[in-house]
């Protein structure tokens, strides 16, 4: 064992600085941390402060799965909410439908695009309207349950950051309750996910409800707002939302994420959290009729090219995060892996 994470600390310190600035890898087996080590820097070309345990990493889409997916599933659990749930009940019409359950926003088979340039369109059609604000929010909402579908439900994956920033609405709706306070309250609490939370952009040119961005990794620099996301989301549509998305939003650390990944698995302190039953019911194959491999919330190993290797189960599943974040569940092996990086 010893050997084999020597051969994975040399791949992730040859890949810092030319893969991504900084990172961090961790690895549980059976709940116990067998790898977690820090690599790199926050800056390109080995430029400021050195990556440490504790950096926060914007989590981009892994705010699906880690905090609506385990909302919804936590809800399911306590026959709160069910699956077969018509979201237009809360929302109203959707893409021109009036009956769009949970189940097929989860796994992307609503027929909803995949992403929209929201932001762009807040900055051209109403330059006065500040991003965050109700107004901006109000927008975002109408422009996302007005959009046309690609195609009819059920007949193709099309993975969809609009799909879950609805889902972040109803379960706002179904709880009464904002989502980063039911993020908080339902899951990081619990969990001891000290480090693990959504950070609301207050203004502007506010940098976050962090005080510190010497612990936070940045990420590129946004178009839209002419400066390094820095302690903000780098999403631009969850930037739109002010900071509070279903889609991204999250902000987080490895030893967090791996907290949560090693109790979906059963080997958390919170035991039977979402019991197994539960859990294969979001992590189990849907039929459809692309051979897609997305499930409720997350995602499967692929035929081939799987970002999991070619040695990760059959019942493997994971999601990735466009700043350069991923985990992945092995439950056949008890293995839970997250790789936290701003490569962008």
């Amino acid at each position: 064992m010893t050997n084999a994470f020597d051969h994975v600390h040399r791949l992730m310190e040859n890949a810092a600085p030319s893969v991504f600035p900084g990172g961090i890898l961790r690895v549980a087996v059976a709940g116990r941390e067998v790898f977690h080590r820090p690599f790199g820097t926050l800056r390109p070309e080995g430029m400021g402060t050195p990556v440490r345990f504790g950096t926060t990493f914007d989590l981009a889409s892994l705010t699906k799965p880690l905090a609506i997916a385990t909302l919804i599933m936590r809800g399911v659990e306590a026959d709160e909410l069910h699956l077969k749930d018509n979201v237009c009940d809360l929302l109203g019409p959707i893409g021109g439908r009036e009956n769009v359950p949970v189940e097929e926003l989860l796994s992307h088979r609503s027929g909803l695009p995949n992403w929209r340039p929201y932001l762009d369109w807040l900055f051209e059609r109403y330059g006065d309207v500040e991003p965050g604000s109700e107004e901006a929010i109000e927008l975002a909402k109408m422009w996302t349950l007005s959009e046309p579908l690609v195609c009819a439900p059920n007949h193709q994956s099309i993975y969809s950051d609009l799909g879950y920033m609805i889902l972040g609405w109803w379960v706002e709706k179904r709880y009464d309750s904002p989502l980063n306070h039911l993020f908080e309250t339902r899951i990081a609490r619990p969990l001891g996910m000290q480090h693990t939370r959504y950070i609301p952009t207050i203004g502007w040119d506010a940098v976050g409800a962090f005080p510190c961005q010497q612990t936070m990794a940045p990420t590129e620099i946004c178009p839209g707002r002419k400066r390094l996301t820095h302690g903000e989301v780098h999403d631009e549509n969850a930037f739109l939302l002010g900071g509070v998305a279903g889609h991204a939003g999250l902000f987080g650390t490895a030893r967090d994420v791996g907290t949560w990944a090693d109790t979906l698995l059963g080997y958390g302190e919170q035991e039977d959290w979402v019991t197994p039953a539960t859990i294969r019911t979001f992590w189990g194959p849907i039929p459809s009729p692309d051979d897609s491999t997305w499930r409720l919330g997350f995602d499967g190993v692929s035929p081939g090219g799987s970002s999991g290797g070619n040695r990760v189960s059959p019942d493997g599943v994971c999601h990735l995060g466009f700043t350069g974040t991923s985990v992945w569940f092995d439950p056949s092996r008890r293995c839970s892996a997250v790789l936290l990086t701003n490569r962008v």
